[in-house]
């Protein structure tokens, strides 16, 4: 049986890298680049003035000892710096502002007084390039400035305004089928009798799914017989990714991998040495992946969030998930040799925040993850760890 490490190296060394769409810079918020940015021009594209004051030569100050300057103009953003300025002139500038030509230091407004047309200073000297941003000192013209694989966040559209982009080639989302298999399921939209559930990793899912902008092309409920299956699964094969809740275990009504090997779906693994989700299925089409995952309600939030995401997350290009690593408020312990997963409240103390286990019945409670906020890992090669021990925390909500 593969361990988790195993299990997500195979799954990842089989992604399939998403197609490339055109996107407006709004809606691609969060999608990843798949072209490359580079400057149309410099940027600052003029020597510009980063403080209010007064645009001098600091040859006049430093070497000329010049006391009184004649304020010949006023430059405000947005305005032609005009003709160069000259010794013993001072132009009166605003932030933003371009400098004129000549022009090497500007002096503060603070550390000025204007009479009339003329200004006077209570400094002496001052530094070459002093509160003047230099042109091309940020980018210069054709430098790359965001690369492929570069999530797209405000900053970046920040970025790609300025530099008066409206539309990028993105890595688009992929498609994706969900079928909730079992006899004992149920819509939500219907009453329940004594023996059944209403289908909840469907929902699961779908509103994990959101998250990457994806609304499953098809989604059907599947009764225990190889002839539902198997008309089914030949229909979610036409998605980029399948994903089967339930039916992949032992018992006698679990033919999914029969299933799915009649279609000529490769087996690249089955069973994980995980708790919660040790069934889980993983094979690979000409086209696409299946993910056979099993009916708990929490084995499908785990095996979502540590199997299924980071291979969305591979396939858009959005590089690996966020995981944090934070104390144990208390001690926890295991029995067997499966990693644990188990859902955790953060705690924020005064100085550092810790892991609050959230107690549950196991793998079909469906209250197990309410309350909490993310995932924490308990490895299986030790059976206790101690209050205070670091240990990876996947959160519930994206850290991007």
């Amino acid at each position: 049986m593969l361990n988790v490490d195993e299990a997500q190296e195979i799954i990842l060394a089989h992604t399939k890298l998403s197609r490339h769409v055109q996107k407006g810079i709004l809606e691609a918020s969060g999608f990843a680049l798949a072209e490359e940015i580079h400057a149309d021009r410099d940027y600052p594209p003029f020597n510009r003035a980063t403080m209010d004051g007064y645009a001098i030569l600091s040859s006049d100050l430093n070497d000329e000892h010049i006391k009184e300057f004649n304020v010949t103009r006023e430059v405000f953003a947005g305005m032609p710096a005009g003709e160069s300025i000259v010794s013993g002139n001072a132009v009166k500038i605003m932030t933003g502002a371009m400098v004129p030509d000549g022009a090497d230091a500007i002096i503060q407004v603070e550390q000025s007084i204007q009479t009339g047309p003329h200004v006077i200073f209570d400094v002496t000297e001052i530094q070459a390039g002093k509160n003047i941003a230099q042109r091309g000192e940020d980018a210069k013209k054709n430098d790359l400035i965001l690369s492929k694989g570069h999530v797209i966040q405000p900053y970046v559209i920040s970025m790609l305004a300025t530099l008066g982009i409206n539309k990028v080639q993105v890595y688009d989302s992929p498609t994706v089928a969900i079928l909730s298999t079992g006899d004992e399921i149920v819509p939500i939209d219907q009453p329940p009798l004594t023996h059944q559930i209403r289908d909840s990793n469907h929902y699961n899912l779908k509103s994990s799914l959101q998250n990457y902008w994806i609304v499953p092309s098809y989604y059907d409920i599947v009764r225990d017989t190889k002839a539902e299956l198997e008309k089914a699964i030949e229909r979610g094969l036409k998605e980029d990714i399948l994903i089967i809740s339930g039916g992949v275990s032992m018992g006698d009504a679990d033919f999914v991998p029969d299933v799915l090997a009649s279609f000529g779906v490769k087996k690249l693994f089955h069973k994980v040495k995980i708790k919660p989700g040790k069934p889980l299925w993983f094979g690979e089409t000409e086209t696409g992946v299946v993910f056979g995952v099993p009916g708990n309600p929490v084995s499908c939030q785990v095996v979502y969030k540590i199997f299924i995401e980071p291979y969305i997350r591979k396939v858009m290009g959005l590089g690996d998930m966020r995981r944090l690593k934070l104390p144990l408020a208390e001690g926890h312990r295991i029995k067997g040799e499966r990693t644990v997963y188990f859902p955790c409240k953060i705690r924020n103390g005064d100085h550092l925040s810790a892991l609050i286990p959230i107690t549950n019945n196991g793998s079909g409670d469906v209250t197990a993850a309410i309350g909490s906020d993310g995932l924490a890992v308990h490895p299986g090669d030790l059976s206790f760890l101690e209050e205070g021990t670091q240990v990876h925390f996947y959160p519930w909500r994206l850290l991007w």
